[in-house]
Formats: C-alpha cells, sequence, structure tokens
C-alpha cells in the first residue's frame, strides 16, 4: 500500500492515476473526503495522522500549505509544513514503513538558486514555504538513520505538465498560464522580459521517476537528498516561444508574444542533476514541447 498525501492537487493526482495504473495499490489521502477513493488526511489533526500509515508500505509525502499560504501565515506554515511532517514520519516508523519519500523544493536554495546548483550549495531559503520545507527536510535527514524507514528526499524544480480537473490552482505555473493565455487570447503577455532562466522538468518524467525510486533497491537511494529536475534551464521567453510553436503547429493559428517591460536580471542556473542520474530510477526521455502540447490540448477541451 502507498500513501500519497496531497493527492488531491496537481502532481499527487497525477501520481496517484499513474500508480493505480501501474497496479499498485494506492492510499489518496486529502484535508477534505472527496469521494470513497479518498482518505481524510488533515494535517492539523494528530489523529488523523496517526491512522494514516496503518498497512502502508511507502508514504509520498506531497501536502504543505502552497507559496502563497504559506507567505501570509508563517505559524501555520511552520505548522503544517514541518510539524505535521514530523508527526507523519514517526507514524511511518512506528508502522514500519519501508520508504519515505519527502517532496521538497529547489527554492531552499534561495538567494543561492543561480549559477550551478548541486546539493552541497549553501541553503539560503527566502520564503516562508521554502524555510518550513528546509526545517522538514533537516528533521527527516537528521532521523532518518535512526530507523528502519528509508527517506528519500527530492528537491524538485519547475514541473510542467497537465493537470486532471480545470479547478486546480495549477493555472498560476508559468508553463500552464502561457498556455492558458494562448488558448485563450490568442497571444501571450509576459509581465517583464523573460530573461530570467529557470529548470523545467515535465510530469511525465516524474511520474516513471517516482514509480522507479518505490522499486528500487538502489543503496544509493537510502536515506539522500537529491535535485529533481531536467539539468537543462531555458529562460522564460523561451519557455513562451515553445508554447507559440506548438500551438500555432496544433491549431493552425498565430499568435503573438507580447515582452513586458520591467526590468529583471538575467540570471543563469545549472540545477545539477548528476547525484539522481547516477541511479538507475531517474528518467528524462518525454521533453517538455510535448508536456506542453498535452497542456495546450487540455485548454482546447475544458475553457
Amino acid at each position: 500500500m502507498i500513501l500519497i498525501t496531497g493527492a488531491s492537487g496537481f502532481i499527487g493526482g497525477a501520481l496517484s492515476d499513474y500508480l493505480e495504473k501501474a497496479n499498485f495499490k494506492i492510499r489518496r489521502s486529502a484535508r477534505n473526503k472527496i469521494s470513497q477513493n479518498y482518505f481524510t488526511l488533515n494535517l492539523e489533526n494528530s489523529s488523523e495522522i496517526e491512522n494514516s500509515c496503518k498497512e502502508v508500505n511507502v508514504v509520498i509525502h506531497l501536502a504543505s500549505l502552497d507559496y502563497l499560504q504559506s507567505e501570509k501565515n508563517f505559524s501555520k506554515a511552520k505548522k503544517i509544513n514541518f510539524h505535521a511532517t514530523k508527526k507523519l514520519y514517526k507514524e511511518a516508523v512506528k508502522n514500519n514503513v519501508s520508504k519515505f519519500i519527502y517532496f521538497s523544493t529547489a527554492h531552499v536554495y534561495g538567494e543561492n538558486l543561480k549559477d550551478c546548483v548541486s546539493e552541497t550549495t549553501d541553503l539560503k531559503p527566502l520564503s516562508n514555504y521554502a524555510k518550513t520545507h528546509l526545517m522538514a527536510e533537516e528533521y527527516l535527514y537528521k532521523n532518518a538513520h535512526k530507523s528502519k524507514t528509508n527517506v528519500i528526499i527530492l528537491r524538485v524544480s519547475n514541473i510542467i505538465g497537465s493537470p486532471n480537473s480545470s479547478k486546480l490552482k495549477t493555472w498560476k505555473y508559468v508553463a500552464n498560464d502561457l498556455c492558458l493565455q494562448a488558448h485563450k487570447d490568442k497571444k501571450i503577455i509576459l509581465q517583464t522580459q523573460g530573461l530570467q532562466k529557470r529548470d523545467f522538468y515535465s510530469l511525465e518524467n516524474l511520474l516513471i521517476t517516482i514509480k522507479n525510486i518505490i522499486n528500487s533497491k538502489e543503496k544509493k537511494l537510502i536515506n539522500e537528498v537529491f535535485n529533481l529536475g531536467s539539468g537543462n534551464s531555458i529562460s522564460i521567453i523561451s519557455l513562451a516561444e515553445i508554447v507559440k510553436a506548438e500551438y500555432e503547429s496544433l491549431f493552425n493559428i498565430k499568435i503573438d508574444i507580447i515582452s513586458g517591460k520591467k526590468q529583471e536580471l538575467k540570471t543563469d542556473l545549472r540545477y545539477d542533476i548528476s547525484k539522481i542520474k547516477s541511479t538507475n530510477s531517474y528518467y528524462s526521455d518525454f521533453p517538455i514541447n510535448k508536456s506542453i502540447k498535452n497542456i495546450l490540448k487540455y485548454c482546447k477541451s475544458e475553457f
């Protein structure tokens, strides 16, 4: 049995669907009981956390306050992103869970998320979201060697993929936003010049990588921290150009890209993923342009 927290979210929902199709037994959990297929897990409710790991082999922990919610309330972000993770891990250990896969964020590097970033780069988080994820990371890593529950911490970069519901908050993500603009407005408007570079990793690659991690018995994956992304950074303007090209190819409709006048620092980034690539679990054969094509098709069908 695999417990997936945050199963009603963008990545959690896609991961639940994918693993079920791959014949894994999944316990989808969410704050509210969406349907009979969901286990209610409010991370502010200790008794629900206590019950969540019973008969579970693997925990995939995605649930947290998002960036905006975390910035509004540091105390609540600390309670959910850190203290609840701590409680969940303790229950996992108590129930002899074999693997605890924690989804952290590349933003734990904060002001050092530039140039070459490896797992040894100094961590200087700037946001409440990143700070509380780092607190959870540090607790998990410190305690991982004290139990038989293998902790795998993934510092995930920017994920690009089509959501499984139009009601999800995924449209605030840059790739999804650009695709929705292309579909609705027949143009893409950037707030800045789009010079900042980011590492984008396809959702499809992520799903296969997680499945491989679940199945793996590699020693390299025992109690470790990994950067997880594509290892190839592109600028926002380049991403917009990919969206434009895929949209015009799919629908034979010309669209424009309008760059903003807001000045920004031109940053470079090489998200070093050599550590995860050295394992047999990492997958990267699905290019981001195909993910963008899938988002555009979804926009066409839903909006």
